[in-house]
């Protein structure tokens, strides 16, 4: 059990994202788990059938405000790469 849990743990990649424009660092885990408390955590079944609903939901809303969305992205990249992000 205690190698799987490494296994899990050695599979986490922290990223640098920019949050309300400052850098912050970001825990992604393999499809299946959730960070909680700084750790990769399994998800139960029940959870991964109400997530996948809730992303379906998400993007027939997404749809409609996909100008936005990109107008944002754009100006977010800008300030990326002026901090020497990417």
């Amino acid at each position: 059990m205690d190698s799987f849990k490494e296994l899990v743990d050695e599979q986490r990649k922290i990223k640098w994202v920019v949050r309300h424009g400052k850098k912050v660092k970001k825990i992604q885990c393999p499809s299946g788990y959730k960070v909680v408390n700084g750790q990769c955590k399994k998800m139960t079944g029940s959870e991964l059938l109400k997530r996948k609903r809730a992303a379906k939901k998400a993007a027939r809303k997404r749809r409609s405000k996909i100008r936005q969305i990109l107008r944002k992205r754009m100006i977010s990249l800008k300030r990326r790469k002026a901090m020497g992000l990417k």
